[in-house]
């Protein structure tokens, strides 16, 4: 491997990111992919040696998705709940590990799906749906939707670009933390909340 391929393979993931964002304007909350620091922030509070389930929300290019593919265990699962048909088609060719499962379905459907499949409820959940850009209805939904599908002690993370979640957010999660992660394109505030 040249030492040019992770900036070219980078480089090809973040102009793929920004045309299918700009093709289905509204589906995806960011002009670029994650950075780093940021994904390592939002997958901080995964309890890796003892999850065995963890969902994801909006997987967009699949950034956080490798991340913590990288860090589960050999038995669990995670299984990503993604709308935009361009992402879905790409993370199902790209990512191959038995561990994970790609639904073509709104995050509304999860705790059906999880229940359906006979996987119980979530040690964790990770968010990179643009909730900002959602009328509060769906919002509603969505923060609903994943307390349910949570078991308890289970942790939701989610991730904006301004930090005015926090009221909103605790009214699903009384306990929770913001954490400010400034490198990121734009600087970006992680919120992680406990079910209590």
């Amino acid at each position: 491997m040249s030492h040019h391929e992770p900036f070219l393979s980078r480089l090809k993931e973040s102009l793929f990111f920004s045309w299918s964002g700009l093709k289905r304007h509204g589906m995806v909350g960011s002009v670029a992919p994650s950075s780093p620091w940021l994904t390592r922030e939002i997958c901080r509070r995964i309890d890796y040696p003892n999850a065995r389930l963890v969902v994801e929300f909006g997987p967009g290019s699949g950034v956080f998705t490798r991340e913590i593919l990288k860090r589960l265990r050999p038995d669990a699962r995670l299984v990503a709940f993604e709308l935009n048909d361009e992402f879905v088609h790409r993370l199902q060719g790209r990512i191959t590990d038995p561990r994970f499962t790609c639904v073509h379905a709104g995050a509304e459907t999860a705790h059906a799906f999880l229940q359906s499949e006979g996987l119980g409820d979530a040690d964790a959940l990770v968010s990179g749906l643009p909730l900002a850009y959602f009328p509060e209805e769906a919002r509603t939904a969505v923060l609903q939707g994943a307390v349910r599908l949570l078991k308890p002690g289970g942790t939701m993370s989610q991730f904006r670009y301004f930090a005015n979640f926090g009221e909103e957010f605790s009214l699903y999660f009384p306990e929770f933390d913001m954490k400010k992660v400034p490198l990121n394109l734009p600087a970006a505030y992680v919120y992680h909340g406990k079910k209590v």
